[in-house]
């Protein structure tokens, strides 16, 4: 090749990248800054609660630990939010059930059932608008000792939820912030989906002006960026104490007793995405297997790999079957057909593989129904790769 061609190729290249940033820097400003400022305007301007009333369930315990579970649930009820309410049930913890969809009147009288106090609201900031409309009851009208914050974002499967439940609301005071999951993709922060707060931090001035301040705006991207990533910053700058479940140490004090051999296998769990990078341990595992003074050490170095990999991205995307082998933890992400995480086949397989078949043909046939974000086409597909949808 003449260097006059590999000149060109540069150019191209370079013409390539400036135009790709230009297309996402306008899908950017089209579908997530003139929208989230319009709505940030609209909310200034004229608030308003969007609550649309407050009934008391008929199930109410005399513990001061409470579950704020935020649903989306209008004209069915999954058997999995049954399970995770059955467990809280059996650990005497009230539930302030949030229905961010008008439940139909069947479904309505089966929470009523199932939780102390059902508030109905619009889905006005999705899931973080009903954690802000959840927190200002409780701190008004309740007097909590440990809140539970969760969603109906994962699969709640049996076996394990019960142990999982007594780390996150423990009988004796815990750490100020208990997380079952922590993300270190864009930046540091408590998974939203099953996290527990202590009552001090709750009430302290910090956490009641984030939640004063926050608008609850109907946007994906912006509820990671301004709800998940910001409520975890003022955790953190407020907080003493921290616990993650689902740690990085945890993972490898499980990994300890595996042979590099089986550390190598676990890539059939992992996602598409992270295999190649796990094919790349080869030479680590080749040195953890050969007998003498170096093997402890590179052993040591093959468990820490892989708990970087699984920490790679969001963790319950990355390997969620290994956490629910070598945990106990049993959730599985509804959306991990939808955000490209796995094949249909390599779900169900997985799934089998780890325990994770109850109920098997349901949960598939909604992993099937949402389909997969990237055959998404033309405008749909631009908001989709900007993460707004």
């Amino acid at each position: 090749m003449t260097n006059s061609n590999r000149a060109t190729l540069g150019l191209l290249a370079w013409a390539w990248r400036l135009l790709y940033m230009a297309r996402r820097a306008i899908i950017l400003v089209a579908f997530y800054l003139l929208p989230v400022t319009w709505q940030r305007l609209r909310l200034s301007v004229r608030r308003r609660s969007h609550v649309r009333d407050l009934t008391e369930g008929r199930l109410r315990h005399a513990g001061r630990n409470w579950a704020l579970l935020v649903v989306w649930q209008a004209e069915d009820w999954p058997w999995f939010l049954d399970v995770l309410l059955d467990a809280l049930a059996r650990q005497g913890t009230n539930v302030l059930l949030v229905a961010n969809a008008l439940p139909q009147d069947a479904i309505a009288d089966h929470m009523l059932d199932r939780c102390a106090v059902l508030l109905r609201r619009d889905n006005q900031g999705f899931d973080f608008g009903g954690f802000q409309d959840g927190y200002d009851y409780l701190m008004n009208r309740e007097d909590p000792q440990r809140v539970l914050f969760a969603n109906d974002s994962v699969v709640y499967y049996p076996g394990g939820l019960d142990q999982l439940l007594d780390k996150l609301l423990p009988a004796q005071a815990g750490a100020d912030v208990i997380s079952t999951f922590e993300n270190r993709e864009y930046q540091f922060h408590f998974q939203s989906f099953l996290f527990s707060v202590s009552a001090s931090l709750l009430r302290s001035a910090a956490v009641q002006r984030f939640w004063q301040q926050y608008l609850p705006i109907s946007n994906r991207r912006w509820c990671i960026l301004r709800g998940e990533i910001g409520l975890s910053r003022c955790l953190l700058r407020a907080g003493r104490s921290f616990e993650v479940i689902a740690s990085g140490v945890a993972l490898a004090q499980a990994l300890v007793s595996m042979e590099p051999t089986e550390l190598l296998a676990l890539r059939g769990d992992a996602t598409e995405e992270l295999r190649t990078d796990w094919d790349a341990l080869r030479p680590l595992v080749k040195q953890a297997s050969v007998q003498g003074p170096s093997r402890e050490a590179a052993k040591a170095s093959l468990i820490m790999e892989v708990v970087a990999l699984c920490q790679k991205r969001s963790p319950p995307h990355c390997a969620p079957f290994l956490y629910a082998r070598l945990l106990g933890i049993r959730l599985l992400k509804r959306d991990l057909i939808w955000r490209d995480r796995y094949s249909l086949t390599e779900l169900e397989w997985s799934m089998r593989r780890s325990g994770l078949e109850d109920r098997l043909d349901e949960v598939m046939a909604g992993f099937r129904r949402r389909g997969r974000g990237s055959q998404l086409r033309g405008i749909q597909r631009a908001r989709y790769d900007i993460g707004v949808i």
